[in-house]
């Protein structure tokens, strides 16, 4: 099966890629919850945000 190969790190600081940090969120981007589908990462946010990253 397929493995996600884009992925929220365990601390919350980054957006990985086959485990190694690609993008760091800055305290006020860091997610309530987290959506990967294949490229397309949505990210939520508890005041009811949504930001789409597509890679």
């Amino acid at each position: 099966h397929d493995l996600q190969r884009y992925a929220l790190s365990a601390d919350g600081l980054w957006i990985t890629w086959d485990g190694q940090d690609v993008l760091w969120l800055p305290p006020e981007f860091r997610p309530s919850c987290l959506a990967v589908s294949g490229s397309m990462i949505a990210i939520g946010y508890a005041q009811g945000n949504v930001l789409l990253f597509k890679f």
